[in-house]
């Protein structure tokens, strides 16, 4: 941690929840590293989520100014991210994936725009703020044409954007906006958590802007090490997105929009698969677990809605606490081709 009194207040704090996410942690650390002396105070804070991997090794030498704190249970990411914020002392206060490369000069300019942009309560660097433009209204036209035919860019940004949500890694809160002991509420194991947070700044009437500074974010570092956790945390994903939509829109659209999707994801899974066989790509299996899981859980989410997140929230908090399946699924995850995903 930067050193200097603990009641010192610094100009930003990053906190970081690490699970299984490898050498994406380190590269991660090496680029706040590289900011360190950029004329701004940040601290950074790491919560790892009782990793089975290395990926905390030799972390404590290497970066001996980082705080680390080893939970011995995984207890999702708004928790974890809570636990992080509770003894954080930044103005201003970073949420940061471990899978994210942030270039040099990039935590300068956001503290820098924050304090001239006082309207400003919660930013965010593109390409980062994948879902801003659409988080929910879904449309059938612009799923299957996103989907078939992925863009592997997002919108570039060349001067500050206001919009009204900001989704993903790298969103930095204006701490005097934010209430003093919960930065997210922990309604999810995973997922969703910025709703609430947009929500909040809304309500005290401040702006939401994603900024002209390029991020790297590499998707989904400890979740695309194995098939199976992909496939169950993307169920859960889909749960906690439909209570989402119930609560901006109602529940009668989000029924509406969980029928729209079982369509999308049985077609899109059948086309995606149908390609396959006939021209088989490695890079296409993630596609094929991606459509199945939004099938599947928007079809039990017809039926059943809440009672179906609720069940997935348990079950996927029981199973990624189970840290003998959860090893061998990382260890064993170099054969996506297998037939309970295609």
């Amino acid at each position: 941690m930067t050193e200097g009194n603990s009641h010192v207040e610094l100009d930003l704090s990053i906190l970081i929840v690490n699970w299984n996410s490898g050498d994406f942690l380190k590269r991660c650390l090496e680029s706040l590293e590289n900011q360190r002396e950029e004329g701004i105070s940040f601290e950074v804070i790491v919560v790892d989520n009782a990793s089975v991997d290395n990926s905390l090794e030799g972390l404590e030498s290497r970066f001996s100014w980082v705080m680390i704190i080893r939970n011995d249970y995984n207890y999702g990411f708004a928790r974890a991210t809570n636990q992080a914020y509770r003894i954080s002392r930044g103005r201003y206060v970073m949420t940061l994936n471990p899978d994210t490369y942030l270039p040099p000069g990039s935590l300068k300019k956001i503290v820098q725009f924050l304090d001239d942009t006082p309207e400003a309560g919660l930013v965010q660097p593109y390409p980062t703020a994948t879902y801003y433009a659409r988080v929910v209204k879904p449309n059938i036209l612009t799923i299957i044409s996103d989907k078939l035919f992925p863009s592997r860019t997002s919108q570039i940004v060349s001067e500050p954007l206001p919009v009204r949500w900001l989704w993903g890694t790298a969103i930095v809160a204006r701490r005097s906006a934010l209430k003093s002991d919960i930065f997210y509420e922990e309604w999810s194991f995973l997922f969703c958590e910025e709703y609430d947070m947009c929500k909040l700044m809304h309500q005290k009437g401040y702006k939401l802007y994603v900024l002209p500074i390029r991020a790297y974010h590499f998707l989904g570092g400890s979740r695309k090490r194995s098939p199976e956790i992909k496939y169950l945390t993307l169920k859960l994903s889909h749960a906690a997105i439909y209570i989402m939509d119930c609560r901006e829109i109602g529940p009668l659209r989000a029924r509406l929009n969980a029928l729209i999707k079982v369509l999308d994801g049985f077609v899109l899974w059948s086309l995606q698969h149908i390609m396959n066989i006939i021209k088989p790509k490695y890079d296409r299996i993630y596609s094929i677990i991606e459509w199945k899981a939004l099938w599947i859980a928007s079809l039990a989410l017809l039926f059943r809605g809440s009672s179906y997140f609720k069940k997935m929230n348990r079950e996927v908090e029981d199973i990624l606490n189970n840290r003998d399946l959860v090893k061998n699924w990382i260890l064993d995850s170099s054969d996506f081709y297998k037939n309970a995903f295609l």
